[in-house]
């Protein structure tokens, strides 16, 4: 065998693994597409009064002052944990019911219902994120204003 031929292999090796070896890298072990992350969404009450909130099969009482808060862990921001709300002020009997499924929405949500689910980006959500992967939202004395008179099936 030719020493040239010998050479030239071994310079084309050398310049084919440099040239592959950080396209390997970036695409085998790298990908974090499959991360799990915890997102946080937080429903502060700040409206003078107790509310009781419910998504889906999660009831909890929020005194003034208190929070509503659900978790999940996922690898994409979904909004908040259900597709339905309810948020009852049981001192006044009235509140908000909002559902994320366009055949369910009844028109008594505090915003437009999709905004309610949806991640925010500033834009669209009502949810400001506070610190990574962290949202939140608060109540204020004007919603009590604006509620909806609910059925007591509601």
């Amino acid at each position: 065998m030719d020493i040239n031929n010998i050479c030239y292999s071994r310079i084309m090796k050398k310049y084919f693994f440099g040239l592959l070896a950080p396209f390997f890298m970036m695409t085998c072990g790298l990908d974090n597409k499959n991360t799990v992350d915890t997102y946080t969404y937080r429903i502060n009450n700040e409206t003078g009064t107790l509310a009781l909130i419910a998504v889906v099969d999660i009831i909890q009482e929020v005194p003034d002052g208190g929070f509503f808060e659900c978790t999940y862990d996922e690898t994409f921001n979904f909004g908040l944990c259900q597709d339905s709300l309810s948020i009852i002020f049981t001192e006044l009997n009235n509140g908000y019911s909002c559902s994320g499924a366009v055949m369910n929405r009844n028109g008594k949500c505090f915003v437009e219902d999709s905004n309610v689910f949806m991640p925010s980006d500033g834009e669209n959500g009502i949810f400001e994120e506070t610190r990574s992967r962290f949202y939140e939202y608060t109540l204020t004395p004007e919603l009590l204003e604006r509620a909806f008179e609910l059925p007591l099936n509601d």
